[in-house]
């Protein structure tokens, strides 16, 4: 039939629709600095440098008969960790951008701020591997149970605490985990007790996360198992947003800043696991 309506002949009844939903960027779930020291609160009113003594090693010597103890005259350490890494994320929509847009714009940036910020933290306590003096694995051969077990030891000789160990893993590393037999296991059908927040398994004692901030490079990943007291973070200012209305320039500004320090506190309850 000729003389119908099309949707070509049609099209300006036909309008474009955009989407209620909004696709926010896919930032990673921020876990590894709540798995470590938090002093946020030496630093929440003022100071630069947090400073934790480190007791040294005690041993027993026997009694003789007739003699007086020897005391002991240990010299202790301190670990430190700087408050010197201050960063923002800012974005600045005009006035008109505002008006036009069917999208809280504030809204939605200051909730991604927080992901940014909360990102960056991680992506920084999984870079002290750098300093680390304990690291096992073998660069780009991919991750091994052989490999985790000797991690373990690491900590054991070191009497770092059974409580509070975690295994950090890339993307790529949890492939070859999930591989192995009882890794799959653990992982399919967890004990009895609940896994906590972001957890994926539990492995060793180990509790065990996935997470992109794990330094990796080229097809190596530097995993990390560590025991919590290996390394501090220190948030002055965890998240603080700004705003304000620029008249002049017909912009909001918006600025989130952060003011932290992050770094190793016991070097031996931490292992670099390379895959």
């Amino acid at each position: 039939m000729t003389g119908e309506f099309t949707p070509t002949t049609a099209s300006a009844y036909i309008p474009e629709v955009w989407s209620a939903k909004v696709f926010e960027y896919a930032y990673e779930d921020v876990l590894l600095s709540d798995l470590v020291v938090s002093l946020d609160q030496e630093v929440a009113s003022y100071g630069d440098i947090v400073h934790m003594p480190v007791m040294a090693v005690l041993a027993t010597a026997t009694k003789a008969a007739d003699t007086d103890v020897v005391f002991t005259n240990n010299t202790d350490t301190d670990a430190t960790v700087t408050v010197n890494t201050y960063e923002y994320v800012a974005v600045a929509p005009t006035l008109e951008v505002m008006k036009k847009a069917k999208y809280d714009l504030v809204g939605l940036n200051q909730k991604s701020m927080g992901k940014a910020i909360g990102n960056r933290w991680d992506a920084q306590i999984a870079g002290l591997y750098t300093g680390l003096s304990q690291s096992v694995g073998v660069a780009g051969a991919g991750f091994t149970d052989g490999a985790l077990i000797e991690a373990i030891r690491l900590l054991d000789v070191a009497n770092a605490p059974a409580e509070d160990r975690n295994l950090a893993l890339h993307p790529s590393a949890w492939a070859d985990f999930i591989g192995i037999e009882k890794f799959y296991n653990s992982a399919t059908f967890p004990q009895q007790k609940a896994l906590s927040k972001y957890q994926i398994a539990e492995v060793y004692g180990l509790k065990t996360f996935k997470t992109n901030n794990i330094s990796n490079s080229g097809t190596t990943e530097r995993n990390l198992v560590f025991h919590r007291e290996a390394f501090g973070i220190a948030r002055s200012i965890k998240i603080d947003v700004m705003m304000q209305d620029m008249a002049r320039a017909g912009r909001k500004e918006i600025v989130a800043y952060t003011l932290y320090g992050f770094g190793e506190i016991r070097d031996s309850f931490a292992v670099t696991v390379l895959s």
